[in-house]
Order: C-alpha cells, then sequence, then structure tokens
C-alpha cells in the first residue's frame, strides 16, 4: 500500500507552516500561498484527504501531485525527511514501510564524512574552493539549489556525494573535479549501496542507473547503482525490495556494458518484479537537442548537451517494457 499521511498531519503540517491558510469544504481543503513560485495570493489548494496539491493558476503547476512532493520540493529535502517532518521526527520509516528486517536488507557500517567536507547549503565557507565545485557541478548539469537538496558536499578540489538510508548517512563517494579519480570510505564496498535511496517515494516507481550524475540528471525516484550491472552480493536487489515499487525501469548507458546489464539484470529482478521491469536508453542527440546521429551515451550527457529536463523527457519518450521477447529483440537490433 502507497504510503500517505493522515488529513489531521496534513492539516497540522499547514497550519504550523502556512499561517495565512485558508479552509474550504469544511477543512477538508486549504487553499495556501504556492511557495514554489513565490505567489502573493493563495492559489495552491492541498486537499488533505486525498494528499494532493492543485494551483488553480493556469501555467502555475509546479507543486501540482502528491502532497508529499510538495513538501520534498518545498524544503528541498528527501522523502524519508519529509515523513518525518509531516508525521513526527520519532517516525519509523522502516514500520511504514514494512520493510524487511534492517540486518537483512540494510547494511549500517559506522561511516564519516571525509575530514574538511563541507556543505554547498553554507555559502559562508569554502570561498574559492566551494566556487569551484560548484562551477563543476554546474558543468553536469547540476545546479546549487539540486546541490543543497541532495546534501552534496565539497572538500578542496573534490565533490562529496553522501548516501543516506532511512535518514542516516551509510556511504560516500567523493570525486575529484580535475580528474576521474574516485575515494570511498576504507573497507566498503560501493556495490551494497544505492545513492538516492532516500529520495524515492516507496511503493511507486524506481528508476536505476548506473552514475550518480545520471540519478541527478533524471530526477525524481531515481538511484545509482555505481555499475553497470547489480552488485553479486545481492544486497541492492534487497534494498529495492525494501521500498516494495510497484514497477521497476532500468536506465543503463546506451553502450555495449549498459545493453549487456539489461540482459544481467532482468534476470536477476524477474523473479521478485515479474510483470513489473520496465528500461529507457538515452537518446541521441545533437548540440541543438534534436534527433541526429550523435550518441549521447548517458542521461547526464543528454541533459548537458539537450539542457534542465531533457533527460527526463527523453527517458518517458523512450520507456518500453521490458521481457524475455523484448531482451531477444535487443540483441538482435
Amino acid at each position: 500500500m502507497k504510503f500517505q499521511p493522515s488529513p489531521a498531519q496534513i492539516e497540522s503540517w499547514i497550519t504550523r507552516n502556512f499561517p495565512t491558510h485558508k479552509r474550504r469544504k469544511g477543512g477538508e481543503e486549504f487553499d495556501i500561498p504556492n511557495p514554489i513560485d513565490g505567489d502573493a495570493g493563495r492559489h495552491l489548494g492541498i486537499n488533505t484527504k486525498i494528499a494532493k496539491c492543485h494551483d488553480w493558476r493556469p501555467g502555475h503547476h509546479g507543486a501540482d501531485g502528491k502532497f508529499m512532493n510538495f513538501v520534498m520540493k518545498f524544503r528541498g529535502i528527501s522523502w524519508t525527511a519529509a515523513v518525518k517532518e509531516v508525521c513526527g521526527q520519532e517516525t519509523d520509516v522502516r514500520a511504514i514501510l514494512r520493510a524487511e528486517a534492517p540486518q537483512e536488507s540494510m547494511s549500517k557500517p559506522q561511516i564519516q564524512l571525509p575530514n574538511g567536507a563541507m556543505s554547498f547549503s553554507d555559502a559562508t565557507v569554502g570561498g574559492k574552493f566551494r566556487q569551484i565545485a560548484l562551477n563543476y557541478l554546474i558543468s553536469r548539469g547540476v545546479s546549487e539549489e539540486l546541490a543543497k537538496q541532495k546534501n552534496l558536499m565539497y572538500t578542496v578540489g573534490e565533490i562529496v556525494f553522501p548516501y543516506y538510508e532511512y535518514g542516516e548517512l551509510v556511504y560516500w563517494q567523493s570525486r575529484s573535479v580535475l580528474s576521474k579519480s574516485f575515494n570511498f570510505p576504507p573497507n566498503t564496498n560501493k556495490a551494497d549501496f544505492l545513492f538516492g535511496f532516500d529520495d524515492v517515494e516507496p511503493c511507486t516507481e524506481i528508476i536505476v542507473c548506473e552514475s550518480i550524475f545520471n540519478a541527478l540528471s533524471l530526477g525524481e525516484n531515481a538511484v545509482a547503482t555505481g555499475g553497470a550491472s547489480f552488485s553479486n552480493t545481492g544486497l541492492q536487489v534487497k534494498k529495492i525490495k525494501a521500498l516494495g515499487p510497484q514497477k521497476v525501469t532500468l536506465a543503463p548507458d546506451n553502450d555495449d556494458a549498459g545493453l549487456k546489464s539489461l540482459f544481467d539484470n532482468f534476470f536477476i529482478l524477474e523473479p521478485h518484479f515479474s510483470g513489473k521491469i520496465w528500461y529507457s536508453l538515452p537518446a541521441k542527440l545533437n548540440p541543438s537537442g534534436s534527433l541526429a546521429a550523435k550518441d549521447t551515451k548517458d542521461w547526464n550527457d543528454v541533459e548537458c548537451v539537450a539542457g534542465k529536463g531533457a533527460a527526463r523527457l527523453s527517458f518517458q519518450m523512450n520507456l518500453k517494457e521490458l521481457d524475455q521477447a523484448e531482451l531477444f529483440r535487443l540483441r538482435g537490433a
């Protein structure tokens, strides 16, 4: 069952955060100023019974949709953090999801961030090192706003990507802004974790990418495995199962390794998600964003070539169900 906060929890959150709200329909609906686009009126309606939001103005629909997604956008936080904000900091998200026992589904090493790691959320520190790191992220299609939302960090010459599970830091990796060199916590295996786990809305869809930049480019419900195929430990698949998705979409790079991973990962997932597996491959684009013969191998390429939102649009346009017949068609293509 998909999680939905109670009407009382939604009402309490609205009244705490929007004192100028207006009640309608006997208190079942609230009208508030839309904070996503600086609305000075009360044009965003929130229905507490169905937990949905809708802005009544034409062309102002950035906050439309599920209430929990609105909280995530408004606060710039993960799904797990949004649940705790709405339902209480003591809320046990594992219990809500009815996930597997933590010792079976989750790896929880004692992890500390690298020495000197600083958050992009604090613009008063870091100086030129913060700007160098931020310039690198922007060159990869990652805005300062997104860096803050994902709690990305930086050190001198590196970007640090923290991994969270149920609000707890469980892993990190860092990447040099000058080369393709990476660092990881000692005595750990990145193939045991999913970047973006806490940002996935449970019981909906999960999009599985290879790299962190691909997941950041695709956005909502996208995670990164750190490689083309799932790890042989099985922990990444256990984490996917813990989220209870109704749809698992494989979104690998459009290269030989990525195509091979569709075969490997399909047969790993099929026993658990039969009939719920889909895939999408990056389109071929030229610098103007139109279809052309130039390969854009991964989703971050698409975003950087064609602009903000292009990766997600391409992903939706190329979405197909994956079964054995489709695998054999791909093999012969």
